[in-house]
């Protein structure tokens, strides 16, 4: 499997209900005061943290409001959950790349073929780095409603956004 961009990936009026929902404010955001662990992390500290919502987390749904994210799940053809997170980080005065990183043990995701989804729920000058098996990089804009499929032996990096306040994505990891 290769990368993959699905862009208008949900139909307008599934899109507008999961943008609603997570650009809202009536979702529950967790601050973390980090991306990535500290040997990854690319960039300086103070830009090594984001607001996260986990919905699930392998065999438990974490949050009631899964459901919103089920148009995805059904694009994807999902048979197995492994993860399934939303991202917030908000914009910085630059682009800054930071830190490449696999949401599942590297081996463990290669053996099982697990895949790694990216929803990119706003538009954003903010992308995703992706590395594959031979060093290539791929560049992902951060369009809204676009969906990018990749291996999850991928090495990936989130590149944080000036434009608008915020840059939003949902992250699912599955078989």
């Amino acid at each position: 499997m290769s990368i993959e961009i699905i862009n208008d990936a949900l139909a307008p009026m599934e899109m507008a209900a999961l943008e609603g929902h997570l650009l809202g404010e009536n979702i529950l955001w967790n601050w973390h005061g980090k991306i990535v662990e500290e040997e990854l992390r690319e960039c300086e500290k103070k830009y090594d943290q984001q607001m996260t919502h986990l919905f699930y987390m392998n065999p438990t749904f974490m949050s009631p409001d899964y459901k919103c994210l089920e148009p995805i799940f059904y694009k994807l053809q999902v048979t197995v959950l492994v993860r399934v997170k939303a991202n917030l980080t908000f914009c910085t005065e630059k682009n800054i790349l930071t830190g490449w990183h696999n949401d599942v043990p590297q081996e463990w995701g290669k053996e099982h073929k697990t895949k790694t989804a990216i929803y990119y729920v706003n538009d954003t000058d903010g992308y995703t780095m992706i590395r594959d098996d031979d060093g290539k990089e791929t560049k992902v804009e951060g369009n809204k409603n676009r969906l990018v499929i990749f291996p999850s032996h991928y090495k990936h990096a989130g590149v944080t956004c000036t434009t608008p306040r915020k840059r939003v994505v949902v992250n699912i990891n599955y078989l």
